[in-house]
């Protein structure tokens, strides 16, 4: 088992992402056990008021990342659809999580923290590179689209199949204004 877990390349690739996300990845091992006292007790477990507190807890830490939220929102809809006699508990935490939601947005607008369209489309956009570096079928208009939005010839120099971040950050020429005002095309 040691030499699978040191000699398979997937799992050293799953492991640098853990350790570039410690905060998120302990939010995620923090539900764990917090959703397996929720089964066990059938939902008894939200009757605690210091797993509400913990649960809330979670929540304000969703918003270290921009789809933490999202999962946490899934989260609570899972557990509703569960025993959705606990919907007080729900609702309870639904609006906590809709009052950090507020709160975050307001301090990002006050603070005037603005979000990059092309850390939100980091998948899409290593999927349009892997496209064009491996030859696959593009028609010349989506070449000029992704043209305009990152040089062809920096792809096939810089593409890497594991991180999107080379193509996000490492010096691409993305045009971040091109790409913020063609979303919809881009999608």
């Amino acid at each position: 088992m040691v030499m699978i877990y040191t000699l398979y390349p997937f799992l050293n690739i799953i492991m640098v992402n853990i350790f570039k996300d410690i905060p998120f990845s302990l939010l995620i091992l923090m539900w764990i056990p917090l959703l397996y006292e929720f089964w066990k007790s059938k939902g008894e477990i939200l009757q605690n008021a210091h797993t509400m507190l913990l649960i809330c807890l979670l929540l304000l830490f969703s918003l270290l990342r921009n789809n933490g939220v999202y999962v946490s929102a899934f989260l609570i809809f899972c557990m509703f659809i569960t025993y959705p006699s606990r919907w007080k508990s729900y609702i309870a935490l639904s609006g906590v999580l809709v009052v950090v939601i507020f709160a975050s947005h307001g301090f990002e607008k006050k603070n005037h923290i603005t979000h990059l369209f092309k850390e939100t489309v980091g998948i899409p956009l290593q999927q349009m590179a892997g496209v064009v570096y491996y030859n696959g079928k593009i028609d010349d208009e989506q070449l000029q689209f992704i043209e305009q939005v990152i040089p062809v010839k920096f792809i096939k120099e810089n593409y890497n199949p594991y991180s999107a971040d080379k193509l996000k950050w490492g010096g691409a020429p993305l045009d971040n204004a091109f790409l913020d005002n063609h979303k919809k095309e881009f999608m």
